[in-house]
């Protein structure tokens, strides 16, 4: 450990040990609950005849599922907003003192359709974990980010089923930008990738088409412009070559838009970021782990060298 993450790691242990003991309450009571629950069911498929209907079956296990989810969160509800707010915080003032933490916001629903990265309105958004603030000269803030839209389905009996369907779950970031603009580019991931782009969105208007002379950035990325001359003068050599090299480390498609004078930036992840683990202790490991996670969201500015204020193109 370096020095200044053993005296980080000092300060917070009697928060890590207050924490650790309510975890391991929380961690009981979940127990119990589930065994709790488990009876019920199990009693319910012995003592009534009509329960062995498959019918009635799969609804006492939906029911039981249903249940014990409700009981998790509402049995974690506590433990989870001091650990994020009690430590996490913490964590993130550790690594700057210019940046916030708010665990119960996000990026914004108006920052998120202002990007115009994803077209498909969403009937169901949640965000979560935002950072905001400045590293060195540039203003940003992130969060978790899950957008879905729904479907609906009837079978042979005329029942009706939502299904629901993920358009972006994942980081999602918004930059001031050093340079003015005034327009419109979209940078997409390119057809070839397979990524998460569904047909509506591939095939909907977005600008004009740009071929840019970068043969490894056309590789992985499709460029659309409300002006053409406004995109090349975005996208310079040397970011092209930034956005290829953090395609390649990330190893997952990016989004990018500059719009309304924000530069936005999408990285789909499954990972749900800076979560307490109900039942595993919470060691110094995990610590460290924490502060990767949040080097590795913050390192976005100088991977993309978005502090440099006098750029070539």
């Amino acid at each position: 450990m370096n020095p200044s993450f053993s005296e980080l790691y000092r300060q917070l242990e009697p928060v890590i040990g207050d924490l650790e003991r309510e975890r391991r309450e929380v961690a009981v009571r979940l127990v119990w609950f589930g065994i709790a629950t488990a009876l019920v069911g199990l009693l319910l498929v012995v003592l009534l005849p009509a329960a062995h209907d498959p019918g009635l079956l799969g609804f006492v296990a939906f029911a039981g599922i249903a249940v014990l989810s409700a009981a998790h969160g509402a049995l974690t509800r506590r433990y989870r907003a001091r650990f994020k707010n009690e430590l996490v915080r913490r964590l993130v003032q550790h690594l700057s003192s210019s940046l916030d933490y708010h665990p119960e916001r996000g990026v914004g629903y108006g920052s998120y359709r202002s990007s115009q990265l994803f077209p498909r309105e969403p009937d169901r958004y949640k965000e979560e974990d935002l950072i905001a603030g400045r590293i060195g000269q540039t203003r940003l803030k992130v969060s978790e980010v899950h957008s879905e839209y729904k479907t609906e389905s009837t079978d042979s009996k005329g029942r009706r089923t939502t299904h629901w369907h993920t358009i972006f779950r994942g980081l999602f970031f918004v930059f001031d930008f050093p340079k003015p603009f005034r327009g419109t580019t979209l940078v997409l991931p390119d057809f070839g990738d397979g990524a998460f782009l569904d047909l509506f969105e591939r095939f909907s208007s977005r600008g004009q088409l740009v071929k840019l002379e970068d043969l490894e950035f056309e590789r992985y990325f499709v460029t659309y412009a409300s002006d053409q001359v406004e995109a090349r003068y975005l996208l310079s050599t040397s970011l092209m070559q930034r956005l290829v090299n953090f395609r390649k480390a990330f190893k997952r498609p990016l989004y990018l838009a500059f719009s309304g004078g924000n530069f936005y930036l999408a990285l789909p992840t499954p990972k749900n970021f800076f979560e307490p683990r109900i039942f595993q202790p919470l060691r110094l490991e995990d610590l460290v782990d924490y502060l990767t996670d949040l080097r590795f969201v913050l390192s976005i500015v100088d991977e993309l060298n978005l502090n440099t204020r006098i750029w070539n193109a």
